[in-house]
């Protein structure tokens, strides 16, 4: 597979998207879906794709298992915004009123999803070649861009802190 560059990296031009492992087409099989992981990474298929919403969580449990075995060659891309676990949300408001969908975009409920990312669901994984990528899924009206970009460059700085002492 051809490569291209992200940040240095060297990454697949083919991206694949893991949402469909633990959601919306039906029952998921983890056994096979580690198997299309495996598969993927022999194919030269190393930009992965999920979200802390996709299964509530349990395709970055599912990920996590398999970048046991691939984490120095998996670019990983992970988003956050649409509010899963409705404890985790500043929009409590919109919890008691059993609102649907909820969407946030405030630093304090992206950096809770980040850290239960990164140390808890995928923590597992984690080696000195770290490479993951933290995208906002959607944007939100309550965003407050310069404060959220200041605090997930201080997690990246703590990352980084936490992968040094190892």
């Amino acid at each position: 597979m051809n490569q291209r560059q992200i940040a240095g990296i060297s990454v697949g031009e083919l991206g694949l998207g893991c949402m469909g492992m633990s959601q919306s087409y039906g029952p998921s099989d983890d056994n096979q879906s580690l198997r299309v992981l495996d598969r993927a990474i022999e194919l030269g298929c190393n930009f992965w794709d999920t979200a802390d919403s996709y299964g509530a969580g349990k395709n970055e449990l599912l990920l996590g298992k398999a970048l046991k075995k691939h984490r120095t060659k998996v670019f990983l891309a992970t988003k956050v915004g649409n509010v899963k676990d409705r404890t985790l949300t500043s929009h409590q408001d919109q919890v008691k009123e059993d609102a649907p969908w909820i969407v946030d975009g405030t630093p304090q409920y992206i950096l809770k999803s980040a850290e239960l990312s990164l140390h808890q669901q995928l923590s597992s994984a984690k080696t000195h070649n770290d490479k993951t990528l933290l995208q906002r899924q959607i944007m939100s009206t309550d965003a407050q861009i310069d404060v959220l970009v200041y605090e997930l460059y201080r997690l990246t700085d703590e990352e980084i802190k936490l992968v040094e002492s190892r």
